[in-house]
């Protein structure tokens, strides 16, 4: 860490609400300390890299947060060229958050039925309410848009796996 650099201070977000809003709160605080270098205004997320230390930083904003500030928030991301974060940026931790919240609520009480799941190849069994295997229960959720669709570029300590059903 370079000589006045905070970056160290900050950790990696928890996918909890508290978290959240909590960095929330101190993104006013850090994003001085950095300097914007993707250089698409206007665009929902933005890139910013610390130049004491070179540690590059995503800043979202996590639409329908219950906050009285502005809801926009840095999170740490791994180095990426400014051209592949362009066309692909972070996956949002608060987008996460939704995400698992919503499968949560969609499969309460769910478990395996002895019928197969009706997508063509798959092999897995249907669960209850559904014709499809949990997986593709979701995603048929998602394409009504019952269920966010998650996009972005996956990346630590956010593993996809733990989002994608078995």
């Amino acid at each position: 860490m370079g000589k006045g650099c905070s970056c160290a201070s900050y950790k990696d977000l928890e996918l909890l609400r508290d978290d959240i809003t909590t960095r929330i709160k101190q993104t006013k605080k850090l994003r001085p300390s950095l300097q914007r270098i993707d250089g698409a205004e206007g665009k929902r997320d933005a890139l910013y890299k610390c130049e004491s230390c070179g540690q590059l930083w995503q800043d979202s904003i996590a639409w329908g947060w219950d906050t009285e500030d502005d809801a926009r928030y840095l999170f740490r991301v791994p180095t990426v060229s400014v051209g592949e974060w362009i066309r692909l940026p972070f996956v949002r931790p608060h987008e996460l958050l939704a995400f698992a919240a919503a499968v949560e609520r969609v499969t309460e009480g769910m478990t395996e039925k002895d019928e197969p799941c009706q997508t063509i190849g798959c092999t897995r069994r249907a669960v209850t309410h559904s014709v499809f295997c949990l997986r593709h229960h979701i995603e048929s959720l998602q394409k009504i848009r019952s269920v966010q669709l998650l996009s972005g570029r996956w990346f630590p300590p956010y593993d996809q796996s733990g989002f994608a059903p078995p």
